[in-house]
């Protein structure tokens, strides 16, 4: 499974979402189990700044540009009113 990420749940859990890669360069992927509108993503350093973002929605794939220098971030991911907090490393 190369390239998969293996994340870690904080809040509620969100069956069937992907996010990867991980560790990622600049951007990853989240794959969402149906077309939503009520998507909404935020990614955090470790001192829970919020960091600016640029996503780009097709369909049930999601990609997320990430302009921060390297480390770990936390990803929170509300799908239809549910949140998941994900980890994930930028090399």
């Amino acid at each position: 499974m190369s390239g998969l990420l293996i994340f870690i749940l904080i809040g509620n859990e969100l069956p069937s979402l992907a996010l990867y890669p991980n560790p990622m360069q600049d951007r990853f992927s989240l794959k969402i189990p149906q077309e939503s509108t009520q998507v909404a993503i935020t990614v955090y350093n470790s001192l829970r700044q919020e960091l600016p973002i640029v996503q780009q929605q097709d369909g049930t794939l999601i990609t997320v540009a990430l302009n921060a220098p390297p480390g770990m971030y936390l990803v929170h991911v509300t799908l239809d009113g549910t949140t998941s907090i994900h980890k994930v490393i930028r090399q």
